[in-house]
């Protein structure tokens, strides 16, 4: 995602484990819009992961 969102934003500021403030939480990956028609917008990403998933249709893949 952080490869893409490089490619498909190459003026926008993106990074990994970005810690913000506001929020006092650290995000996965951040992205700040620095111009064009997002300007200004922020976005961060958070993901989780578990190895304890459990599909409910009983099918994992």
């Amino acid at each position: 995602m952080y490869n893409w969102l490089k490619g498909k934003f190459p003026n926008a500021f993106v990074e990994f484990e970005v810690y913000i403030p506001t929020t006092r939480q650290i995000a996965d990956i951040y992205v700040e819009h620095q111009d064009g028609e997002y300007e200004g917008m922020k976005w961060a990403f958070e993901f989780q992961h578990s190895s304890s998933y459990h599909c409910p249709m009983g099918r994992t893949s």
